[in-house]
């Protein structure tokens, strides 16, 4: 087995974000290296199994899985974080961009009514777009939450115009720095991670095998766990 050569890109990647992490934001800088660490070991680990020339190939291989395999264990935290960090940024922004929602009273529900029939009253399709921007910036709620509650099947605006608005409704949120910074949190950690477990893979593809597939058991590993 050929171990691939110390990937000095994770290193490189790290020095890049965290130049523009403020020296009191300690957590950051620790987690992200505790994550770079674990390739850091695993590859140390397989340098010296190799130089030490003990094992047969076969045993390198099943040495490398053994290493990876902690490897893996070691990056579960911070998966699961990346998960819950992903599954909040993606509940905050859609609670953001709804914002308050209208009580649903028959006043309510029968302004709506009219404001939709309204709109499909106007044959242009970039004025109905126009005008439902022009409703988001002056904050009119009943005008934007009837294009909202608008049938499925009778959509008033295109679908790009409709995402404009979300990300309109989103940067007007009073959420809107908070979440900014939670994705932030979150793609740093996601580009780290990234790294790190292609870095890994790389290690593995060596091997014959990937990370995906360590905890797989070999065929040999199964016929000596038997005798």
């Amino acid at each position: 087995m050929r171990l691939p050569p110390k990937n000095d890109t994770i290193k490189m990647m790290l020095d890049g974000i965290l130049k523009n992490v403020p020296e009191s934001d300690r957590t950051t800088a620790g987690e992200l290296r505790t994550i770079e660490a674990v390739y850091d070991q695993a590859h140390e680990t397989l340098t010296k199994a190799i130089s030490a020339g003990e094992l047969t190939p076969a045993g390198l291989v099943a040495e490398a899985r053994k290493v990876l395999r902690k490897a893996k264990v070691d990056l579960k935290p911070y998966e699961d974080r990346l998960t819950k960090l992903a599954a909040k940024h993606a509940e905050g922004r859609a609670a953001a961009i709804a914002g308050e929602a209208l009580p649903r009273t028959p006043e309510t529900i029968a302004l709506e009514r009219e404001v939709r029939d309204r709109l499909m009253a106007i044959t242009d399709p970039v004025e109905r777009n126009r005008l439902f921007l022009q409703a988001i910036e002056r904050r009119d709620r009943t005008f934007v939450s009837a294009v909202d509650n608008a049938p499925a099947m009778f959509p008033l605006i295109d679908a790009e115009t409709a995402q404009t608005g979300r990300e309109l409704r989103l940067l007007a949120s009073p959420e809107a720095e908070s979440l900014g910074e939670m994705y932030v949190e979150q793609h740093r950690l996601a580009l780290t991670m990234a790294y790190v477990k292609a870095a890994l893979d790389g290690i593995a593809i060596e091997g014959g095998f990937t990370l995906a597939s360590v905890d797989d058991v070999p065929a040999v590993e199964q016929t000596l766990a038997v005798h």
